[in-house]
Formats: structure tokens, sequence, C-alpha cells
């Protein structure tokens, strides 16, 4: 594994976004799912020491709360520990859930490009795609350890992430710049969608609970 490559990769992806460093690096020899999924499974790893260290903040803070409510001492020595196993749980499962992520929504980027006429092969993309998700990945699971800046910096992130994405589809399958923005923004549209109808039912369901 070559680390110096890796980050120097990463660091030019990250640096010089535009369409000429991903046309570079779809030349890549070594720009294949194999080396994408690596590269994911690494910040899939990093994102869980840190998830799991700020689970363990956060349960901590949680811990204090439920010392403030009026529970019973043996209800309160009984969540405490779940609470603590729940939490750090969540920060570990990093270790499948980014990869995991990884791999459906590129497949998903990969089948809305080829609907629109695009040309590029799956697995080059999968490797454009991680020469900046990983990074961005393990940078958002470090600023998420800072209170309130945290939220801001990983906001930022999403959305940087989001114009690396629009080139990398843009070179990878030949597109047009509307249909590239289209590849990019139609997913996030469909997830926007469903969580407004998921809060609005359960909006109606607590009005109708609230009316009976």
């Amino acid at each position: 594994m070559d680390f110096a490559g890796m980050i120097e990769t990463w660091r030019r992806v990250l640096t010089q976004p535009g369409e000429p460093v991903f046309e570079q690096e779809k030349l890549n020899p070594n720009g294949t799912l194999q080396t994408a999924l690596i590269w994911m499974v690494i910040a899939g790893v990093v994102a869980a020491v840190f998830g799991f260290f700020a689970s363990v903040i956060g349960a901590g803070s949680a811990a204090a709360m439920l010392s403030q409510m009026d529970l019973p001492p043996e209800v309160q020595a009984q969540m405490g520990p779940m609470l603590g196993m729940m939490t750090g749980s969540a920060g570990l499962a990093a270790i499948i859930t980014v990869p995991v992520f990884f791999l459906i929504g590129t497949f998903i980027t990969h089948l809305i490009a080829k609907l629109l006429g695009g040309q590029g092969e799956y697995n080059k993309f999968a490797y454009l795609a991680s020469t900046y998700q990983a990074p961005l990945q393990i940078a958002s699971s470090i600023f998420a350890l800072i209170p309130f800046l945290g939220g801001c910096v990983s906001l930022l992130i999403w959305i940087y992430t989001y114009v690396e994405s629009y080139f990398a589809v843009k070179v990878n399958y030949g597109l047009s710049n509307g249909r590239a923005l289209a590849v990019v923004l139609i997913p996030l549209a469909i997830v926007l969608i469903l969580a407004f109808c998921f809060a609005f039912v359960i909006v109606g369901m607590i009005a109708a609970i609230s009316n009976n």
C-alpha cells in the first residue's frame, strides 16, 4: 500500500478541484475498484475511531442528564451502561457503513449517469469518487469532535463533496454540464423528498394521537 501516493492523490484532488485533475486520475493504472474500497475502508476505520470517542463524550453528557432526572437509582444504573454500549456501537459501525454506503451511493450515481447517456465504467467512477470521499469522510469525522464548529465544517464538507462529484461524473461519463449536474442532484432531491414525506407522516401521526 503506497500511503505517500495515496495522500498525494487526496491532496491534489482536494486542492485542485476541476476536470483536469480527474482526467489525470482517470488514466491512473491503479485507479481500480479495489483501490477505492481500500481507501474507503481506511476512512471507515478512522471514522469509527473518532466516532467512538464522540459517542463516548455524548454518552457522558446523556448520563449527566439522566442523573438530573427523577428516576429510580436502579433504572439509572441500567440505562447508563446500555446507553454507552449503544453509542459506542454506533461509532464503531462506521467500519462497515462507510464502505457499504459508498458502494451503494456510487452505484446509484452510475445508474443515473447511464440513464442520461453516460459512457463511463463504474469501477473507474468508484475510484474517482474515493479520491475525495475518503479524505473528506476522515476530515468530517475529526471535526465532529468539536462542538458547534464541527457541525458547520461538516456542512461545508458535505457541500464540497457535491462539487467534487460534479467534476468526477462529468469526466468519467463524458456528460454535458447540465446532465452531470442532474446526475449529482437527482439522488439528493429524492432523499429530500422522502425525508419531507416521512416528516409529514410523523407530524400527521402526532396530530392524530393528540386529537384522540
